[in-house]
């Protein structure tokens, strides 16, 4: 680490790549695992890219698809060189990096439950939106709409804002109609 508090060295960068993996408990995409290494700003983007590429060549780390998503877990390997020499990070960053693990674990969590899927079915678009609660399907909708643009669209308005969807459709179908 060097006088400003930035991870330089390739080798502790390595181990902040794993270490946040380890915190997170669970096999997490490279966007999730971006969050909690670039969230402090100690680490450069492009230093991080070096270090995971070259754990995955080394094997510290594996890649799992499942639906044409790649996940990363650490391996065996990755586990035992991990646990020998986690303790070269500096304590703040190990706490930063635990912190934010848990918050990313909650986000993880709602992002599983709001699934959203868009088809492209002779010349029309659908939008499915879902919400689960512990596999319990709570909502399932699938709607027609103008173009895949606007089925983006509905998708992001419909993860950031799940609660209030869910509720305005629960009131509107109990309401008593006049």
């Amino acid at each position: 680490m060097n006088e400003y508090g930035i991870l330089t060295d390739p080798d502790e960068i390595k181990l902040m790549v794993m270490y946040a993996l380890k915190c997170l408990g669970q096999p997490s995409t490279e966007d999730y695992l971006n969050e909690i290494i670039m969230s402090s700003g100690r680490i450069n983007y492009f230093d991080k890219q070096e270090a995971f590429e070259a754990l995955l060549k080394s094997g510290n780390i594996l890649k799992e698809t499942v639906d044409e998503t790649d996940y990363y877990i650490l391996s065996d390997t990755g586990i035992e060189t991990l646990s020998q020499l986690e303790m070269r990070l500096p304590y703040s960053m190990r706490e930063r990096a635990l912190k934010d693990a848990i918050k990313l674990k909650a986000k993880m969590k709602k992002d599983s439950e709001l699934i959203t899927d868009i088809k492209e079915i002779d010349n029309c678009c659908y939008i499915t939106c879902k919400i689960l609660d512990n596999n319990t399907r709570l909502l399932d909708v699938t709607i027609l709409v103008a173009n895949k643009e606007q089925a983006e669209i509905v998708a992001k308005t419909f993860k950031n804002n799940p609660d209030l969807i869910y509720s305005d459709i629960i009131s509107a179908l109990t309401k008593d109609i006049k």
